[in-house]
């Protein structure tokens, strides 16, 4: 299977996650969100919505489920860490940054993402000759936000070893009220429609991600249809530490091994988190990402 670097979570992302289970699948339908009275973030305050500062990190629970070409399927969660370990200024005033991601204590991937007066974008995926980058960066949320707007990109992405055509359509909706492993919150939503083509590979991803100011990416939802696989993905944030300051969550809360929950329904009850293997034959992948796009 080739990898894309697509919205927040590519379809490899899934494959990593999950174990092989014949009896998988979902009739999940999600549910309307309800929509905040308010939902305060000022201009030219928009950085705030992916805070950029060396060591800044952020937890995540991600549940995830896929189905291969030869229609064997699985499910399973597992917890990454993303964390900033550097940041650069640039000669426009804006900010480059690295985040790492680790899973059990190990790293699995490195990430750039770019902040500037006119939006957040990725740059590239991958560590050392891994390393591939975005043609131009990806955006993620353009600045102004502008509510009920819609924006687009296109350009070349990480596939493979390669790189692969691709575009995207975005909305910017309305806030709505979110349920987190960590609290509720008034989250900035944002919808993606997106499609790649490369050598022997193609595919569209929806994708919707909610952001919150001051705290970042806190929750996304993703369906993915492949040439090779297709997948269905839940990112919920748990936990986040910007310098001195440190949230988490209390209690054994979990969110549930099935596919993605209504964001404005608490969380279930788990045992806790199942690392999963791939369908044999699938390869592995890399994790989900703090913004749109991952893969290598």
């Amino acid at each position: 299977m080739k990898r894309f670097g697509l919205s927040l979570v590519v379809l490899a992302t899934a494959i990593a996650l999950v174990g092989c289970n014949k009896d998988g699948g979902t009739n999940y339908v999600a549910k309307p969100v309800e929509k905040p009275k308010t939902f305060s973030l000022a201009a030219g305050q928009e950085a705030s919505l992916f805070p950029m500062e060396k060591g800044n990190q952020w937890v995540y629970e991600v549940d995830a489920a896929v189905q291969d070409a030869q229609g064997r399927q699985g499910n399973g969660k597992q917890v990454f860490t993303f964390i900033i370990t550097d940041v650069k200024p640039q000669a426009d005033g804006g900010k480059l940054c690295t985040v790492v991601i680790n899973s059990n204590d190990k790293e699995v991937d490195r990430q750039e993402y770019l902040l500037n007066s006119t939006g957040l974008y990725q740059v590239s995926v991958g560590a050392g000759d891994k390393r591939k980058a975005f043609s131009p960066p990806q955006t993620i949320i353009p600045f102004p936000v502008k509510i009920n707007s819609t924006y687009e990109w296109s350009g070349d992405g990480p596939i493979g070893g390669g790189t692969a055509k691709s575009s995207l359509k975005g909305t910017i909706n309305d806030p709505v009220n979110v349920t987190t492993l960590l609290d509720s919150f008034n989250a900035l939503e944002i919808h993606q429609e997106q499609e790649w083509s490369g050598p022997n590979t193609k595919g569209t991803v929806d994708s919707t991600t909610w952001w919150v100011p001051n705290v970042g990416l806190v929750r996304l939802y993703q369906e993915i249809e492949g040439s090779q696989n297709s997948g269905l993905t839940k990112l919920v944030l748990k936990s986040y530490t910007f310098g001195n300051t440190s949230k988490e969550a209390t209690g054994a809360t979990s969110i549930p091994s099935a596919p993605p929950a209504d964001p404005t329904t608490a969380p279930a009850t788990s045992e806790g988190d199942t690392g999963a293997t791939a369908p044999s034959g699938t390869p592995g992948s890399t994790p989900p990402s703090a913004g749109t796009g991952t893969g290598n």
